[in-house]
């Protein structure tokens, strides 16, 4: 409450208005819109109290027990929103101190293709022979609404008055992705934390490796990231530099940095899984399979056809120092103790007779053939594990209920013999590997990763658009943009004769002599409810608005604060002060409960700004009638109270409203920044 009343208490027309005892001749106790006059009279006792110099504090109790009786949401002491209470105050003073007795009846005509000045003109014409008082010459403005129907294409336009100007934040939010990113190099993986927006805008797959190319200092053509299951490492999908958007991300992503580009189809992308062989059964009915363990990778081949020789050097070159220690040389797996056997063979997967369960024996007297990329030619060489050419479905169907990757006829087998008899495969643009180990060579070298470092990306990783400042153009662009209206709020089009999803646009006509902006900080969908923390970099003097005004006539709309309503604090909690400046020394406080203090207007801007208070340069305080058209000349204002300005005024910290959710209150500190003396819209 102690926010709302100082900021009402440093507007000198409204102050003014009071301390002259003008409202006396306005009261109107039999309007049965009012309060019967109660509130203006409670209201007009605190502002006297306030500025009557005698103490250094004043505690509104019958002011605030006079609200809760007329507005029980403000009895007591819970926590409710600020800028709600000014809505409420300044209503219930219009109604109390409405000039207009007997509120005549008055038919509302259709627009019927007529110019915008004569609308506005009947329209507000129209407004104040219903409602006159102190709060409809210093804070109503005009605002235009076009309606659009998307079928007929039908414009119904009207104009309607505005105390408060409510402006959205172009506020992104932020989504955290969780990455382990590998480097070309060899060296261990590491954890990165990535931030991708996912409102107002989408991440594009471009987007995406922009944003991980900045925080790691690695070119973004380069990368490669994959989509994987958390439990079982499955691929789901990789990240395309094309893809619209990647929102429906949810587990981690590893991201690969090749030696050159994948994305222009002239090599070959190559997906790898590491496979355990293992037999199942005993006896006669004992057959080998294949179990995915580890994590997935990627190798860059420049060339489409490649020899297993180059496919199991690439390989290898990419587990060493990452998961394997051995050492170079035509002979790795004679570095494993007892490794004078040769590797097991096993049911191929590309042999047209191979059964596609994994539980059936093979059959009499069959022999067992090698793998696809089995050792031939001339010179065998003892290896670590097998290259076997698989098809994409390596993601999916090799998986069985129990964990284990099944073979089935549809595994592709693409070889071809070279001149020298050593195997060549023919590689797609996505291909598709596996690397099937025997346990022992598997147990002897292969080790996995057990602790991940932090990548020194973390440090700059943070939601660091959320930080960007906004400037208040930004925000008037943001709510005089078109935007199409939702399916829950259809509008009934009056030639089509039934309810459209019309595209809707608000545009301002005119401006009060008080201009009260609202930032709308607080956003609920049906989802999620949350405070925008964005810092709104607003113009301590010199908002000129004369760019955003349509009524041709408006007099000049130069504007400078007089004061501000800030929250401190999330959803549901946290805690109001306000800035305002004294009317009489021209100096700016702060008032924080019932401390008041100095305060330069450097420190005024900050990311907890709520409700502005913008007064305009040719307003003395006088009425003026004209909004709807053209600004009148104003008159002299009422002398002001010349007793000592009262500046150490506040409710007690218990009176003080807060937003009415439910959050966790902070203290954090509010932002600093300079502010323009000119400022531009």
């Amino acid at each position: 409450m102690n926010s709302a009343l100082q900021c009402m208490s440093n507007t000198p027309p409204l102050t003014d208005y009071f301390l002259s005892n003008q409202y006396m001749e306005d009261l109107n106790r039999e309007n049965p819109l009012g309060m019967r006059g109660e509130i203006a009279i409670a209201y007009a006792e605190m502002i006297k109290a306030l500025w009557s110099g005698c103490s250094q504090t004043f505690t509104p109790r019958a002011f605030k027990e006079k609200v809760g009786r007329f507005a029980p949401q403000f009895h007591g002491y819970m926590q409710q929103d600020c800028q709600e209470l000014m809505s409420f105050l300044l209503d219930g003073l219009h109604e109390d101190l409405n000039r207009v007795k007997k509120k005549p009846y008055i038919e509302a005509k259709s627009a019927d293709g007529r110019a915008d000045r004569i609308l506005a003109k009947e329209a507000w014409d129209n407004y104040l022979k219903r409602n006159d008082s102190i709060v409809t010459d210093t804070f109503h403005g005009l605002l235009k609404s076009t309606l659009v129907c998307p079928d007929c294409k039908h414009v119904s336009v009207t104009f309607d008055p505005s105390c408060f100007l409510s402006l959205p934040l172009p506020h992104r939010k932020d989504k955290l992705i969780n990455a382990v990113i590998f480097k070309n190099e060899s060296g261990k993986p590491s954890k990165l934390r990535v931030y991708v927006p996912v409102y107002p805008t989408k991440c594009t797959g471009n987007d995406f490796y922009s944003i991980v190319a900045k925080l790691t200092q690695l070119p973004a053509e380069n990368l490669v990231a994959a989509n994987m299951d958390p439990f079982d490492k499955r691929v789901k999908c990789i990240i395309e530099p094309n893809d619209d958007e990647i929102d429906d991300v949810v587990d981690t992503i590893y991201i690969y940095e090749l030696p050159a580009s994948p994305w222009k189809n002239e090599g070959s992308l190559i997906r790898v899984h590491t496979r355990e062989i293992i037999n199942r059964g005993s006896g006669d009915l004992a057959f080998p399979a294949a179990v995915m363990f580890g994590v997935p990778f990627y190798l860059y081949s420049p060339k489409r056809h490649i020899t297993v020789d180059e496919l199991y050097d690439m390989a290898l070159g990419w587990l060493k120092g990452r998961y394997v220690n051995v050492d170079g040389g035509d002979g790795e797996a004679d570095q494993v103790s007892d490794a004078d056997d040769e590797p097991m063979d096993y049911e191929s997967a590309g042999d047209e007779q191979a059964t596609d369960k994994e539980n059936s024996p093979p059959a009499a007297g069959r022999p067992r053939a090698s793998q696809t990329a089995a050792l031939t030619g001339t010179r065998r060489r003892k290896r670590l594990f097998k290259v076997n050419l698989v098809n994409e479905m390596c993601n999916t169907s090799l998986r069985t209920s129990n964990g284990e990757v099944q073979e089935t006829a549809s595994t592709t087998r693409v070889a071809e013999n070279a001149a020298g008899g050593e195997e060549v495969f023919t590689l797609t643009p996505k291909a598709y590997v596996a690397l099937d180990w025997l346990p022992k060579f598997k147990q002897a070298v292969y080790e996995e990763c057990s602790a991940l470092s932090v990548h020194p990306g973390n440090m700059t990783a943070g939601a660091a658009a959320n930080k960007r400042p906004v400037r208040l153009w930004e925000c008037l662009n943001l709510f005089t943009t078109t935007e199409k209206l939702g399916t829950e709020d259809l509008w009934y089009c009056p030639a089509c004769k039934k309810h459209q999803q019309a595209t809707k646009k608000f545009d301002l006509w005119s401006l009060p002599q008080v201009l009260i902006i609202h930032l709308k900080r607080f956003s609920y969908n049906r989802y999620f409810r949350d405070k925008i923390d964005t810092l709104v970099d607003f113009p301590i003097t010199g908002l000129k608005m004369d760019s955003v005004v349509l009524n041709p006539r408006h007099k000049s709309a130069t504007y400078d604060l007089i004061g501000v309503a800030n929250h401190y604090g999330g959803m549901g909690g946290g805690h109001y002060t306000a800035y305002a400046k004294n009317k009489l020394t021209n100096t700016w406080h702060h008032f924080d409960d019932a401390t008041v203090s100095s305060i330069s207007e450097s420190n005024i801007v900050s990311k907890n700004a709520y409700v502005l208070f913008y007064m305009r340069r040719d307003s003395t305080g006088s009425r003026s009638r004209s909004n709807g058209t053209e600004q009148a000349a104003p008159a002299a204002s009422p002398a002001p109270n010349t007793g000592r300005p009262q500046r150490r005024s506040a409710t007690q910290r218990n009176s003080s409203t807060s937003e009415s959710e439910e959050s966790i209150s902070s203290n954090e500190e509010s932002d600093e920044m300079e502010c323009e003396q000119s400022y531009e819209v």
